[in-house]
């Protein structure tokens, strides 16, 4: 008949629990282990003729800590704010990064040809190319119809060129009947020179989205699409481009914290912060939290306010702001802190002109208060 239990935790070397004594149990609660490691355990029945091993042990990994959630920051004056998050299950303390964004955040354009016609014109503004004809069918056509038609032998199709090297490119493209033989070539513009970058053969006539990234250092700011025909024709739509340089600058790193909230400071006035945390306990570290903005304030004798009469609305067009007294100075700041708008309030509302999708921080003050806010257009 059993008496008791006997449990042992083995990680390895050395052993981090021995000879437990359960009583009569049939499981028993191990704590104060580290997250995210291995542990193997076995069981010894004890009996009065002596201790019985188990026939077998079990190995088990213990689950990582989980990022924390964070929160907005509070207390934002000219040269600093609270940060704060909430907590995490287990967690011991916390590693809180600060950091500026520079460069142009990642833009993605996208073309799909809507106003291409049946001769292979117009192309969009700043494309050029000898593409005689268009596809006005699904089968041959990206995500919509209608797509460019390359129908004859060294015809061309080439894209604007893009603001920034481009870090990705994506097009479709369709044999729009059998065309053995056929090929078409991939040129990239760098430095006022194009160098091929793909040459493709035809196979079959399924709808193909190829991918290609580059780096930097290759500084790609255009494309050019050949068609080598020895028979068939070819689409092409949907031509995706990614550009930007966009760089993550640390100015505070694995500050430590064994609370939820810490005071940041020594910042600079008017510009956009981020932060995001990570949970530890002994030696592990847990994923980041996702990042949190702050915009510091112009000036620390100013007076944050979440002001109820006013009222923000994202347009198509851009944005509405009712409920002003009228003397306040108003920006607006891309998502990396550029400021891309500024002006007087002289009314109770005023719209601001906005053309491109995107996040955008508002800031609206007089002499008597601030007022920030993140919103999406």
């Amino acid at each position: 008949m059993l008496r008791n239990h006997q449990m042992e935790f083995v990680q390895g070397e050395p052993i981090v629990l021995e000879d437990i004594m359960t009583g009569l149990t049939t499981e028993h609660e191990v704590q104060n282990l580290v997250p995210q490691s291995k542990y193997t355990y076995a069981v010894e029945a004890v009996t009065p003729n002596g201790n019985v091993p188990s026939v077998n042990t079990m190995q088990l990994q213990t689950a990582a800590l989980d990022a924390p959630e964070v929160s907005e920051a509070s207390n934002i004056s000219g040269h600093g704010f609270t940060a704060n998050w909430g907590v995490s299950a287990y967690a011991s303390g916390y590693l809180l990064d600060v950091f500026e964004q520079t460069g142009k955040a990642d833009t993605t354009e996208t073309e799909s040809f809507d106003n291409v016609g049946s001769t292979g014109k117009p192309l969009p503004d700043g494309w050029e190319g000898t593409a005689s004809g268009n596809y006005t069918t699904t089968t041959s056509s990206g995500n919509a119809v209608p797509s460019v038609a390359l129908k004859n032998n060294a015809e061309w199709l080439q894209t604007k060129t893009y603001a920034l090297p481009v870090k990705e490119l994506t097009f479709m493209y369709r044999f729009a009947s059998a065309a053995t033989g056929s090929s078409f070539g991939l040129y990239g513009l760098s430095n006022g020179s194009w160098t091929k970058i793909d040459s493709v053969n035809y196979v079959n006539t399924s709808k193909t989205n190829p991918v290609y990234t580059f780096s930097e250092s290759q500084q790609i700011t255009a494309f050019r699409i050949i068609y080598h025909k020895a028979a068939g024709n070819l689409s092409i739509d949907d031509v995706s481009a990614t550009y930007g340089n966009q760089e993550k600058v640390l100015v505070k790193e694995n500050v430590p914290s064994s609370n939820n909230s810490i005071v940041v400071d020594d910042l600079s006035t008017n510009k956009i912060y981020y932060y995001n945390v990570r949970a530890t306990l002994k030696s592990a570290v847990s994923p980041r939290s996702e990042n949190m903005s702050v915009l510091t304030l112009l000036n620390d004798d100013l007076r944050k306010t979440n002001n109820p009469s006013l009222k923000i609305y994202s347009t198509n067009a851009g944005v509405i702001i009712n409920g002003l007294n009228g003397d306040e100075v108003v920006h607006v700041f891309s998502f990396t802190g550029v400021c891309i708008y500024q002006g007087k309030a002289s009314g109770t509302q005023l719209q601001i002109p906005l053309k491109q999708n995107g996040i955008y921080f508002l800031r609206i003050q007089n002499l008597n208060y601030i007022y920030t806010q993140k919103f999406l257009k």
